[in-house]
């Protein structure tokens, strides 16, 4: 593998972990909202809301397994 492969890989699996992690940041937040609201009663917000903050860690996962493939795609014409 090229150096440049090697280069973009790396910046690909970094925007994978930043995915990941600002889903996480999400559902962290909402974690302890909804410890909050079964602790008052109050009913917690949608479920079609927590599968929409799981998006991101999806494509994340997605793009971190790819990473390699779409790196060699992208500096084929350097090698």
């Amino acid at each position: 593998m090229s150096p440049y492969a090697k280069a973009v890989r790396a910046a690909f699996r970094l925007l994978a972990l930043g995915c990941m992690l600002a889903s996480l940041g999400l559902y962290a937040n909402d974690i302890g909202w909804h410890i909050i609201l079964h602790w008052s009663d109050r009913p917690p917000s949608g479920r079609w809301v927590l599968g929409l903050k799981g998006l991101p860690f999806l494509a994340g996962a997605v793009l971190f397994w790819k990473s390699r493939a779409l790196a060699e795609h992208f500096t084929k014409d350097l090698d």
